[in-house]
């Protein structure tokens, strides 16, 4: 298993909506949206309650997964996107 570069991240919400991210200048310039080199996504403030992580590879490839989100806590979710 390798890490994906690029792969595009959402984090969605109970409901399957979308939850953005807040206005940085890193998201003005395209940013905050894709994994690093090493294939890690980081995301800053988001509310409490149920979410769903999806990460999309270049090709279209999808994974997703569950995560419960707590205030003021760090959550780590670890993705496997099979080709």
């Amino acid at each position: 298993m390798s890490a994906v570069a690029g792969a595009t991240v959402k984090v969605l919400d109970a409901a399957g909506k979308e939850i953005k991210p807040g206005f940085t200048i890193a998201s003005f310039m395209g940013g905050n949206d894709r994994t690093d080199a090493n294939g890690v996504y980081s995301r800053k403030g988001l509310p409490a309650g149920a979410a769903t992580v999806v990460a999309t590879d270049s090709q279209g490839h999808e994974s997703r997964a569950d995560a419960m989100l707590e205030m003021n806590r760090t959550r780590h979710v670890d993705l496997v996107i099979a080709k």
